[in-house]
């Protein structure tokens, strides 16, 4: 969730993040976080799949937080009882939705001033945050939203079906709802509408064609479905910068060290010394990647994604001990994407909370860095997230630059810098 929530929108106006099917949080500067039809549920067997998408689903219910819930439909696959039960959303957020989904809110226990139901034509009204019902189709009693936010009133248009016109140039943004089949409905309805982005949403599993209808975003103008090619992935958003334009992210930030520069010198306090891996280190290491990066990156993932690995070894796992126990690490890992061996990467820097903000990052990112510089290598790599702000300073000041070699790139590390600036006039 600090994925969503962390993510800075100093140039962005608005930030929208698919949690899976037709699940969304909404984040417009300056106003309450919203969560559209909010469903997390882990895979049989209760554990995630790894993969370029990320974990299925990117985090469990009970880091799910927002200010304003909203429902389009009661039914099993938009609402999920079970995820408002376990979620932070249960004790703060006011919720939303058709009668049948104010009912299952009150029989939670839910407080009347809590939720509300979804009546067309009603409009409320947050702290810089604007909800409009709209009227659905003929004989069906799902809501749909129209969701003005921030400061800019950029709006999200949320439909409960493909089946409904709202009118031209209502929203920048569609989320399209759809079953297997409806493909010709949705292109239809949304030529109606004309936002800057939509995004359909199938309804249906795999066997009813989700991984084909999600292969295309239609773009306004251009409903041409089968050639459009885009899609978004569990946690990577749309963001809609302060020009108008929607920026898809596809990727983590990447930062470069040119192996020709010298290593900036890294002491360590006192107490705490530099070695290499020892098996007796997996459950404490578990434990950190844990609370660095989420509850799935546990001992199983360690030993799978990491010591099952066919480039790890003791001397590319560097440790900073402290009392006999490891308390941050980071890896030399190979560059899978381009297979460059003249590229090293550095890879998953952490550090236990209780011994942080003590140049601990820095230095097994340096021992990294040096590992590299003597195998002979061109230059060192990582990738990062946008919302890493502390990660962000430390590389920078190892002297690792942006790569900004797409205009994505390019407009993210731009609204990156200007929040790092704005954070330091504050902190002096």
């Amino acid at each position: 969730m600090n994925a969503i929530i962390g993510v800075p929108l100093a140039k962005f106006k608005m930030g929208l993040w698919r949690l899976g099917g037709a699940s969304f949080i909404l984040r417009a500067r300056g106003a309450p976080v919203v969560a559209v039809d909010p469903v997390l549920k882990l895979p049989p067997g209760g554990r995630p799949e790894f993969g370029p998408a990320g974990a299925i689903p990117p985090f469990p219910p009970a880091e799910l937080q927002a200010d304003v819930v909203l429902y389009t439909s009661a039914k099993p696959e938009r609402f999920d009882a079970a995820t408002v039960e376990k979620s932070q959303m249960k004790t703060k957020a006011w919720f939303s939705g058709p009668a049948a989904v104010c009912g299952e809110l009150e029989k939670m226990g839910m407080p009347p001033a809590r939720f509300g139901a979804a009546v067309p034509g009603k409009r409320m009204d947050f702290d810089k945050l604007s909800i409009e019902y709209r009227a659905c189709a003929p004989g069906r009693e799902d809501a749909s939203f129209l969701v003005a936010a921030g400061e800019s009133g950029a709006k999200a248009y949320f439909a409960s079906d493909p089946y409904h016109e709202v009118g031209s140039g209502a929203a920048e943004i569609l989320s399209v709802p759809m079953l297997a089949g409806e493909g010709s409905a949705a292109a239809k309805f949304t030529a109606h509408v004309r936002p800057r982005w939509a995004v359909p949403c199938p309804l249906g599993g795999p066997e009813g064609g989700e991984r084909d209808i999600m292969e295309y975003t239609i773009e306004l103008g251009n409903l041409d479905m089968g050639e459009a090619g885009c899609r978004m992935d569990p946690v990577y958003p749309l963001l809609l910068s302060d020009d108008g334009t929607w920026v898809k992210v596809t990727d983590n930030l990447a930062m470069a060290w040119k192996c020709a520069m010298p290593v900036p010198a890294t002491p360590l306090p006192a107490g705490y010394k530099m070695r290499n891996f020892k098996e007796a280190d997996v459950l404490t290491l578990a434990a950190i990647y844990s609370k660095t990066y989420g509850p799935f990156y546990d001992e199983a993932w360690f030993r799978h994604s990491i010591m099952g690995d066919l480039y790890f070894s003791k001397d590319r796992c560097f440790i900073v001990e402290h009392g006999g126990k490891a308390v941050g690490s980071a890896l030399a890992w190979e560059d899978t994407k381009v297979k460059d061996i003249g590229r090293g990467i550095l890879y998953y820097v952490a550090t236990d909370p209780a011994h942080q903000h003590r140049g601990l990052g820095r230095a097994v990112a340096a021992a990294v860095m040096r590992y590299f510089q003597k195998d002979g290598r061109r230059e060192v790599r990582l990738l990062t997230a946008d919302f890493r702000g502390r990660a962000l300073r430390t590389y920078l000041g190892l002297g690792f630059e942006t790569v900004e070699d797409t205009d994505e790139m390019k407009r993210r590390w731009d609204n990156v810098r200007a929040a790092l600036e704005a954070e330091g006039q504050r902190a002096a």
